[in-house]
Parts: structure tokens; sequence; C-alpha cells
């Protein structure tokens, strides 16, 4: 016989004929049970009950959340609030873990998402499908995530021209991406049905901080979506793991905890019909978040002018920075001379007729001297950069060779 245990949780002898069996079946409800989601009840009855369901990361257990759970419930008990909380996986699916809070009663829910590509698109993608859900969805809480790209009613529409590739013929033997082939005019601005607070770590080497930069510019001025960014706190600090590619955090789990604990608190109150008004500590939360990365949107935005945070097309506009830069190739200036008109555009670079494209006159920069010495200058970026042989671009005729990433 062997030992295994009973429906009480009892050890319990069984014939060995039946140990084998019974032993795989009550190792299947044992996964089973473990991809269930995790039910942590709050600490006290007394407030508002709300619930929370934590969509973390695919490579971790439910019981890797459960610290951060237990600051969630601690700050929302400090606000008057009984939070339930439920940690669903990702691959387990977030409607079980709001099908939890149902069960439990719950009629109201915040879900957090952690993780860019795991919960914070499992969050994302759950709202946006699920128009009725079992529980009232108050917010998402984004945490070390953001609303993605495909949020943006313009950038999803552009998916069919972004996918037009170089065409092959018998004139381009390397392929041919005709000019502006991906225009895609509209609003970068994202759109989403419920509120969001995105909660980014400044030492986070998963998700970087420069990607909540780009959130707090193309959701600025938009209404019940905020940003926020935890000093010190990187990725994995939350969860007491190491996450690879990810930098040193200067903050404890506790700290971080505490943090997140508190922003979840204030947007809460800002999202729960009938609550009483954040404290004041929300509003600056949020402005030094914003402090924080202004120099990078100016970077991005002013400098770099990065299609991904102005328009929704590669070809669109042009870098503020690469005019500079070729300003300053040039001066000093001689004498009698002077700046005038400068730009830059972005540009693909195609193919056309077997000429090489950075020999053709549209890819080139111009340089204008008016007669009062003025002079004008038009610079040309390419967005991207791939080293190759001379073999893989035709000796220059080859455009999708050179084009490609």
């Amino acid at each position: 016989t062997v030992s295994v245990l009973n429906w009480a949780g009892v050890p319990q002898q069984l014939p060995q004929k039946y140990s084998t069996m019974r032993a795989v079946l009550l190792a299947g409800l044992a996964a089973a049970a473990a991809a269930a989601p995790l039910l942590i009840p709050p600490p006290a009855s007394a407030g508002r009950g709300v619930g929370a369901v934590v969509v973390g990361r695919d490579d971790l257990s439910a019981e890797a959340y459960a610290p951060l759970c237990a600051a969630l419930q601690g700050a929302m008990a400090a606000a008057g609030y009984s939070l339930t909380a439920v940690v669903a996986r990702p691959q387990d699916g977030v409607a079980g873990g709001v099908a939890a809070l149902a069960a439990a009663n719950v009629t109201e829910a915040v879900l957090v998402g952690h993780s860019m590509t795991t919960g914070g698109a499992a969050v994302q993608e759950y709202i946006a499908a699920t128009p009725a859900p079992a529980v009232a969805v108050r917010g998402a809480v984004l945490l070390s995530a953001f609303l993605q790209r495909a949020r943006r009613p313009g950038f999803a529409a552009c998916a069919a021209t972004h996918g037009v590739q170089p065409a092959w013929d018998l004139r381009h033997p390397g392929g041919v991406l005709k000019d502006h082939v991906h225009d895609c005019p509209g609003s970068a601005v994202p759109a989403f049905p419920v509120p969001t607070l995105s909660i980014g770590g400044e030492l986070d080497g998963v998700v970087r901080v420069t990607r909540f930069a780009e959130a707090a510019h193309t959701q600025r001025g938009l209404a019940g979506h905020y940003v926020a960014v935890v000093r010190g706190m990187n990725h994995g600090v939350l969860l007491g793991a190491s996450v690879p590619g990810d930098l040193q955090a200067e903050v404890t789990r506790q700290a971080a905890a505490a943090a997140v604990a508190e922003l979840f608190v204030d947007f809460a109150a800002t999202v729960l019909p009938g609550a009483a008004p954040p404290a004041p500590r929300w509003r600056a939360a949020l402005e030094t978040a914003a402090a924080f990365l202004a120099p990078m949107v100016t970077a991005l935005v002013d400098l770099e002018g990065s299609w991904l945070l102005t328009s929704n097309y590669d070809e669109a506009g042009g870098s503020p920075w690469a005019a500079q830069a070729q300003r300053a190739m040039v001066e000093p200036l001689p004498e009698a001379h002077a700046w005038g008109a400068q730009g830059n555009e972005f540009h693909l670079l195609s193919d056309e007729g077997r000429i090489p494209p950075y020999y053709r006159h549209k890819h080139r920069a111009n340089l204008t001297a008016a007669a009062d010495g003025t002079l004008a200058a038009t610079t040309v970026a390419q967005l991207r950069y791939l080293e190759v042989s001379l073999a893989a671009v035709g000796a220059g005729l080859n455009g999708w060779g050179i084009i490609k990433e």
C-alpha cells in the first residue's frame, strides 16, 4: 500500500492495485486546483465590499502575488473598503478570476494586470471583449504595463497598410516599396472602455520606463487614464523574483508594494461610484510622474520625432534632432551667412528603376543658399537601420535588402 490524501486531507491506506490509478487521479485534481484562481478573502468584513482580480506573469505561481494582494487589502481596509482579491494566471483566463469574485458575492471590481505581454495584455483583452462581465469592472490597473498601441483606433485601422511589404517584379528584382504606401492618418490617442492607471517602475528592465513616457504623451488630456511611476522599483521586486533582463531595484519588496497599494487605493477612489475623493497624494503622484517623464517625452517627440508617439505610420513627420545634427556638422558658418528654415522628413528607402535609393534626388539632403546668405536645409532620416553586406543589397540596387528590418 501507499499513503495518499483523501478528500478530507487525511492520510489513507489504499490497496496496491488501486494506488497508481488513484494517485494519478489525485495528482490531476491537485494540478487543476493549482491552475484555479487563488481566492484571498478580505482581512475584515467591515466596509464597502470591492474585488480585485490580479493577473500576473505566466511563469510565476499565483502564490507569488499573495503579498502584493495583502498590501492592497491592507491599504483598502485603511480607506474603509473590504477587498476580496483573486489571483489568476493569464493562461487560466481572466474570466475565471471574475467568476470567482461573483461566486463570493462581489459586485464590483478593479482588474490588475502585471507585465505587458502577460497579465497586462490579458486584462486589456478581457475588458475589450467582455461588455457585460459577471462583476462590474470599474477600472484597470496596468502594473508594469500600459495601454497597447492596438488600443489606438487609428493604429488599429492602419494594420492593413503596415502589412504591405516590398513587391518583386522584373524591373525591381530586389523588390519595390512605393513611397508613402504605409500612409494612414488618424488619431494616435488610445480608446478604452474603462478608466486605467498605468504604473511603471523607474528601474524596470523588462517594461522600460520610456514606454510610460509614450503612454503619458498619447494619453495626455484623456480623462480617466493616468500614468504613475514608482521610483526605485524594478520589474520583479514586487514578487521577490529575479526576472531576466531586469535592473537592480533600489527599494524593498515591502516598500514597492506599499507604494503600489497607495496608488491603487487612490485610483479606486476615482472610479468607484460614490467613493470619497482620493487623498491629495494622488494628484501629487501624478504630477511627480509627469515631471519625471517630461524629458523623455521631449527626447522622443521634440527631438527624435518618433512616429509611434505622434502618428500611426512610419513616413509621417520627421526628426528635428536630425535637422539639428546636420546643422551642427555644417557650423561654423562663413561670415554673412545665417540659418533660415530647416526641416527633416522620414523616408522609407525604396527601389526605383534599378537606381540605388540613396542616389535619388528625393532621398538626398538639400541645402539652398539665398542671395542674402540665408541657408535653408532639408534632410532625410531613414527610420530603420540594419548593417547588411554589399552582396545582400545588390551593390545598392536591392531596395528590399536595404529597407528590411
